[in-house]
């Protein structure tokens, strides 16, 4: 973990061009940055959807609630053991096209699970966003402690650390303390997924690799004896570009096997795992999102009742100990990962678009994962306390998202009253935790 001085030294990070413009503050970098950064779907670094717009003069923020992703990390085992069997097929060949000529000296090194300096940064990007955000001495609110809780894997507590101790830089004071929660088989966490029965679907990305994969192929295949790729090796080598351009900050030669538009078949790809596998399209996943949600209206109306009441994730242990569970602060922090990010926004009612074809893509579509929880990502519930009285407003990174499919009376402001909002939350967690009680 790093020490308050490597943190104030490492502020100037060596990081490449793109990653840069994705991770500033200022405005979103989207447009500028290469195609693989801002359509690797769950695999994108983090950027702005939209430049963060202010609360209306007559409101202003009373609470903040921040649900984030880990920052960028090397692969999981099994997507490592995937690229590395497709990257087999490549290996060897005395002759290869000219998009594979740097297969001839070419050797994967990338690690396992584990943070990287760019996922460090997005983190520690975070952490000072949100103090200059809610809490500068320019302002006249006083943020005091955020409560900062973390999911207990080493990525999770890592990041969280970051944010931490960016924040407490700004604010000039020790860094907060982090609440971490077990990740064990039987441990009560609502900061993690965990559904037996509803495992994530593939059919909808076979089916999606057999439309946009074989043209790419064929590009490919211009070797005798043929390299035998398949769909599920082209998405490996779109991963491939993904991971080792955030591990090595410099672009991956793996990207330059992908033209513009073969992007977005990829992000397509992204989306339709986590469409089907943890979201909307998958009939137990809003249930994982309970849990966290009731924990969210107890914070934002100070009723303890939303988690006692709680018969899914919640560890109650924890959430009935105003030491572990204060509802007292402006700032809630915790993170997650992407996995349940994608069922806590399902089960809000964001993001919600007619059922995803896995054949024909919706250029409209909302569901867009590298907008929802890429890496770093971070979904915002704000309270605001305005002249008419309190209001919620959602973020999705920085862009204000639409309530009024679910919160009756939302304005176009994106503002909906916190009545309203805690009464559409207790009607979604009811239908949510019958749809939990079906994971087991």
């Amino acid at each position: 973990m790093p020490s308050n001085t490597h943190h104030r030294a490492s502020w100037t990070a060596r990081t490449c061009t793109w990653l840069s413009l994705l991770l500033s503050l200022e405005v979103s970098a989207a447009e500028h940055a290469p195609s693989f950064a801002t359509h690797s779907a769950q695999y994108s670094p983090y950027f702005p959807s939209a430049p963060y717009q202010e609360p209306p003069p007559s409101c202003h923020v009373t609470q903040v609630n921040v649900l984030q992703r880990h920052g960028a990390r090397y692969p999981t085992l099994g997507a490592a053991l995937d690229m590395v069997s497709s990257l087999s097929k490549l290996q060897g060949r005395k002759s290869y096209p000219s998009e594979l000529e740097f297969m001839r000296s070419y050797k994967y090194n990338l690690g396992v699970n584990s943070l990287l300096p760019a996922g460090a940064l997005e983190s520690r990007q975070a952490g000072k966003e949100v103090f200059e955000r809610y809490c500068s001495r320019t302002r006249s609110d006083d943020c005091g402690e955020p409560f900062i809780r973390a999911s207990l894997s080493e990525r999770v507590v890592q990041s969280a650390s970051n944010w931490s101790l960016a924040f407490s830089y700004e604010a000039r004071s020790s860094p907060p303390p982090i609440l971490t929660i077990s990740e064990r088989i039987g441990a009560k966490n609502p900061l993690e997924n965990r559904c037996p029965n509803g495992p994530p679907s593939l059919k909808e990305q076979r089916e999606w690799q057999d439309v946009f994969a074989p043209s790419i192929i064929a590009r490919l295949e211009t070797v005798d004896p043929p390299f035998g790729l398949d769909g599920l090796d082209i998405v490996n080598f779109a991963h491939l570009c993904a991971f080792e351009s955030l591990a090595l900050e410099a672009t991956s030669p793996f990207c330059g096997l992908f033209r513009e538009e073969d992007w977005e078949a990829i992000e397509y790809h992204g989306d339709l795992s986590k469409y089907f596998g943890f979201g909307h399209g998958n009939p137990l996943a809003r249930g994982q999102g309970v849990g966290y949600v009731n924990e969210l209206v107890a914070r934002l109306t100070g009723d303890r009742t939303y988690i006692e009441q709680d018969t899914t994730q919640i560890n109650h242990t924890l959430d009935s100990d105003s030491a572990t569970f204060p509802l007292d602060r402006k700032i809630y922090v915790d993170f997650s990962h992407d996995n349940l990010i994608a069922p806590v926004v399902s089960l809000i009612g964001l993001f919600n678009d007619p059922p995803l074809n896995s054949t024909h893509p919706d250029p409209h579509r909302r569901w867009v994962f590298s907008e929802i929880a890429p890496f770093g990502g971070r979904l915002v519930v704000e309270r605001l306390s305005c002249s008419a009285g309190e209001h919620v407003r959602i973020l999705s990174s920085d862009a204000v998202q639409p309530l009024g499919s679910f919160c009756e009376g939302a304005l176009a402001n994106g503002l909906c009253r916190l009545s309203s909002f805690v009464k559409a939350m207790e009607m979604a967690t009811a239908i949510g935790t019958e749809e939990y009680r079906r994971c087991f």
